[in-house]
C-alpha cells in the first residue's frame, strides 16, 4: 500500500508502521508525528485489532485522523470504528 500512496499522492511523506515487528504501539508512542493514520483492522497479532489501537486512543488529542481499513470487518465493527472516532471505515 504504501508505494501505491506515494505514486498517487507524490507531494506525501508515507510511512509504514508494521506492528507484526515493531510491537504493539503502546501509550507514550508518538502519535503527534502523523497527520493521518490508515489502520487495519485485523493485526493477526496477539489478539489485538486496529479497533483496540482506536478505542485506547479514544480520549488523546494527539492521536491522528485515522481510516479503519480491513477485508475481515463486518457492519458491527464499522459501527464501533466509526463511534470510536475513526473518521472513515
Amino acid at each position: 500500500m504504501l508505494s501505491w500512496l506515494t505514486s498517487q499522492f507524490q507531494d506525501i511523506e508515507a510511512v509504514e508502521y508494521d506492528p507484526q515487528s515493531q510491537g504493539i504501539p503502546g501509550k507514550n508512542f508518538n502519535w503527534s508525528a502523523f497527520d493521518v493514520l490508515l489502520l487495519d483492522y485485523d493485526f493477526q497479532l496477539d489478539g489485538v485489532t486496529g479497533l483496540d489501537i482506536l478505542q485506547d486512543n479514544y480520549d488523546n488529542p494527539l492521536f491522528p485522523t485515522t481510516i479503519m481499513l480491513t477485508g475481515a470487518g463486518n457492519e458491527e465493527i464499522e459501527v464501533q470504528a466509526l463511534r470510536t472516532g475513526a473518521a472513515d471505515y
